[in-house]
């Protein structure tokens, strides 16, 4: 009973010095409203002698602020810190009059600790005007783009909630290759389409095709109420790009049908009234509307609408006639459509007595391109571009119209459009040397294979000729590309170095893209290095590392042969651990991923009984 009174005196005594405090700021300000500045400045220091919440303090401030007293408006505040350390209310308003003052080192010093708190913009206007000090005539694009300004960047999100911070804060990431770290700062909602679009790019980028999506279709909304509003000026975005984004989106989902919806919705904007394709505009995309008309030519081709293919990829070749994609199409589709198919003994006995079926009549009455329009439209660009791929294309061709070709030719043909094209002693377009590279190992021409690419790298990143070729390739795998580091990953696993190996593979499928140690698959690197650094974890016993793997690929690849077949590596891992009962389910589902594998289905079979 005693404890309580004393509690109760206590609080009361707290409100009757809180009402004091309370009449005595109030005599404060009747004295600074009738400009009676001495007496109130006199009044305010006998009322700071007994402050102590940091609440009293800001209340003393800010009379002292109005009456431009700035030198007692810091000691205030400093002796508000010295009774209360550290308080981010007291250090935010000191660090503010700083600001105002222009003492940015007093600010940055007693700002520090603002950062990462929801007072943390006040420490980044600090940053951002030394910033501007120290850099008045030097390249300002460049100084902002510093790693070290993201937590300043996100503290002015925080404080200002404007999302162009945010979209700053992603760019950092971006630029170092972390776009799953920029995309883990997305927000929810978005009010700008073009902002929408940018964290659909983002997340295509981490392959979050599924968020993706969903931020495409936020666009779509975005630019239809703008246009039902009237307005547009702020949701003005590159509708070809967005299209792109999200049919691609799709298509990594394998969800073929909706990618295929989103790109001819596009491109029926571009036909009359009577389905014929209007004459393309000056200012229309050269960058990705090409793609867009191969890959649904592509889809209609292998849905059966030869007619729809033809349209599309003839328009693609007229308009952008040095775009390798659609004459490498126009190619197979020629090819494919002018070549004549073996008919069965019985389709053959009809056509000799006259009589066609009405499938033999639709096959006679397919639409058709000329094998030799292909090959001019391929050598005419190949006359104005000089493109090494075009040589390809065209060696293609050559090889499939001539069967007498042996693989011995067409290597002796790819060594003499490869020192055709060389551009230094040992460099060679990358693309090209790739092509002819894995020609090679087709070939089981290994040695050569390998000779020619440690030449390549060797000029390419000027090795010391004292330096051991796999010393060097060890300390410069940074410099590489991520197709570089693939093929020094499989040629040291055919010179049977382990570790090299090992190294390589993991630096391709886990580290290249700046976030080592987060276990992100990098998504630059190809399924068949993942497969690869798989099959390696189970060859050394780290079979957990190898399944962990095995299941990112599976899940970002849309090749269902492929799928499959990882399925049932996975399968055979927990077959040789005697998990009979995982390796049975991933069995199965491997055959129904792919009827056509087979051992999938001999697995399936044998442990339908253990």
């Amino acid at each position: 009973m005693t404890s309580l009174c004393v509690s109760l005196l206590f609080s009361c005594s707290k409100k009757a010095e809180h009402r004091s405090l309370s009449n005595r700021l109030e005599d404060v300000d009747s004295l600074i409203a009738q400009h009676d500045y001495d007496s109130a400045c006199r009044e305010l220091e006998a009322i700071e002698e007994n402050a102590y919440s940091h609440w009293d303090f800001l209340s003393i401030f800010r009379r002292y602020k109005i009456m431009g007293e700035s030198r007692r408006c810091e000691n205030t505040l400093r002796n508000g810190l010295g009774k209360n350390p550290d308080n981010l209310e007291l250090t935010c308003v000191l660090t503010n009059f700083y600001l105002k003052e222009g003492n940015i080192d007093a600010a940055l010093n007693r700002g520090k600790i603002l950062q990462g708190t929801k007072y943390g913009s006040v420490y980044s206007e600090a940053v951002f005007k030394e910033t501007l000090q120290k850099n008045k005539t030097g390249d300002l694009d460049k100084v902002f783009k510093n790693q070290d300004l993201y937590p300043v960047y996100y503290d002015c999100y925080v404080g200002t909630e404007n999302q162009c911070w945010l979209i700053d804060c992603a760019l950092l990431r971006l630029s170092q290759g972390a776009y799953e770290s920029a995309a883990s700062i997305h927000p929810g909602e978005v009010e700008r389409a073009s902002d929408a679009l940018f964290w659909a790019l983002v997340m295509f980028d981490a392959r979050r095709f599924g968020d993706s999506i969903n931020y495409s279709q936020a666009t779509h909304k975005l630019l239809k109420d703008a246009r039902d509003s009237g307005f547009k000026g702020k949701n003005k975005v590159d509708e070809v790009l967005l299209a792109s984004i999200e049919a691609d989106a799709f298509t990594a989902l394998m969800d073929q049908e909706s990618a295929e919806k989103v790109r001819k919705q596009y491109i029926d904007q571009m036909k009359d009234a009577k389905g014929n394709f209007l004459p393309l505009s000056e200012n229309a995309d050269s960058r990705l509307l090409p793609y867009m008309f191969v890959n649904s030519a592509k889809w209609a081709s292998e849905n059966g609408n030869d007619d729809e293919c033809r349209k599309l990829i003839t328009y693609a070749c007229d308009n952008w006639p040095d775009f390798v994609p659609a004459l490498a199409l126009y190619a197979d589709f020629a090819w494919r459509t002018s070549s004549v198919r073996k008919e069965s003994e019985s389709q053959m006995a009809l056509r000799d007595v006259g009589i066609t079926s009405v499938e033999q009549q639709r096959y006679d009455n397919r639409v058709k391109v000329p094998v030799e329009d292909a090959v001019f439209r391929i050598d005419e660009s190949l006359a104005a571009t000089n493109n090494p791929l075009l040589f390809i294309l065209s060696l293609e061709m050559h090889y499939r119209l001539d069967k007498t070709t042996t693989p011995k030719e067409k290597i002796a043909g790819l060594w003499k459009i490869l020192e055709k094209n060389q551009l230094g002693k040992h460099i060679y377009p990358n693309l090209l040397l790739d092509y002819f590279m894995v020609e090679l190992i087709k070939n089981n021409q290994h040695d050569v294979a390998l000779d020619l690419f440690m030449n390549f790298l060797g000029a390419k990143y000027e090795k010391p000729e004292d330096k051991k070729f796999w010393e060097f390739v060890t300390e410069k795998k940074s410099a590489f590309t991520v197709d570089e580091i693939e093929f020094l990953a499989y040629f040291a696993t055919y010179c049977l170095k382990e570790k090299e190996a090992l190294e390589l593979y993991e630096y391709a499928v886990y580290e290249h893209t700046g976030e080592a140690g987060q276990g992100f698959v990098s998504p630059g690197v190809s399924d068949s290095a993942c497969i690869n650094l798989a099959m390696l974890y189970n060859c050394i016993g780290r079979k957990q590392d190898s399944i962990d793997l095995y299941n990112s690929i599976s899940s970002r690849t849309g090749d269902m042969k492929v799928k499959s077949m990882i399925i049932y590596r996975i399968a055979m891992i927990f077959y040789s651990e005697g998990d009979v009962k995982n390796a049975r389910r991933c069995a199965e589902y491997a055959v129904e991923l792919d009827k056509g594998n087979a051992q999938a289905a001999l697995l399936k079979s044998k442990l339908r009984y253990e």
